[in-house]
């Protein structure tokens, strides 16, 4: 951290002359992690146009950071004051109390860019990124290929089909009816790289349901589905595909 007592300093075009303090560190809650941004905490002696420009400052801002777009989803840090040549954010607005013929202004920034890293990482681990909360991330269960289209497992596929059915005589003897042998089922649920993947999924359930299958082949016995979602994925925003489709083994 470091203090200045004396000199000038420019926000968003506004010089303030006449300083009182102004402190330079960090913010952020995990600061083992990194995940701390650089930020001021200024206090100047201003005179009173100086302390309606920048209430009119501060107050443009929060104008526009209500308009902006999520700034995680956007990936855009959006509508920001220049500090020192920094885009910045406010942490805490200014606050301006009359010091005899002057004014104290307060105020507090963080450096958008660095801000918006940290919430983005933390966006990213919340959703199963990997360490948010104790959550270690999804599975490597890997892939499989259904119509030369490659499914990332998101859970186990492995299950069987119908069971044999256990009755009893009038007598409690029980027996079993049906099938002897459960089929092989795999119900798959996973990842597939875009929409035109699961649409190439869906031609090859509508090919593969109208021909007789071969033996030892994955036949479909339920219809695809699919759910599309925004991910933060290595610190991009990704639409993320999750595909389900049930197939026995013929």
């Amino acid at each position: 951290m470091s203090v200045i007592t004396t000199g000038t300093c420019t926000i968003g075009g506004l010089q303030l002359t006449l300083l009182r303090q102004v402190e330079s560190g960090f913010e952020g809650g995990d600061v083992s992690a990194g995940k701390v941004a650089r930020s001021w905490t200024v206090s100047a002696i201003v005179t009173s146009t100086q302390a309606s420009s920048l209430y009119n400052l501060a107050n443009t801002w929060r104008a526009g950071r209500l308009d902006d777009p999520d700034s995680v989803a956007s990936q855009s840090v959006g509508t920001t004051v220049t500090f020192e040549n920094v885009a910045c954010w406010f942490t805490d607005m200014p606050s301006i109390q009359p010091l005899g013929a002057y004014y104290q202004a307060d105020f507090r920034l963080v450096d958008a860019a660095q801000a918006l890293a940290i919430a983005t990482k933390d966006a990213e681990q919340q959703q199963g990124g990997g360490g948010g909360g104790g959550d270690l991330g999804r599975p490597d269960l890997g892939t499989v290929i259904l119509g030369g289209v490659t499914i990332t497992l998101t859970q186990p596929m492995e299950t069987v089909g119908t069971l044999p059915t256990l009755a009893r005589t009038s007598t409690g003897a029980a027996y079993i009816t049906g099938p002897l042998i459960a089929p092989e089922v795999r119900e798959i649920t996973g990842t597939v790289a875009n929409a035109a993947a699961y649409s190439s999924l869906v031609n090859w359930v509508m090919t593969t349901s109208q021909s007789i299958p071969a033996v030892n082949s994955w036949f479909p016995v339920s219809a695809p589905r699919a759910t599309a979602e925004h991910k933060i994925i290595s610190g991009l925003k990704v639409v993320e595909y999750t595909v389900s489709i049930t197939v026995e083994k013929v």
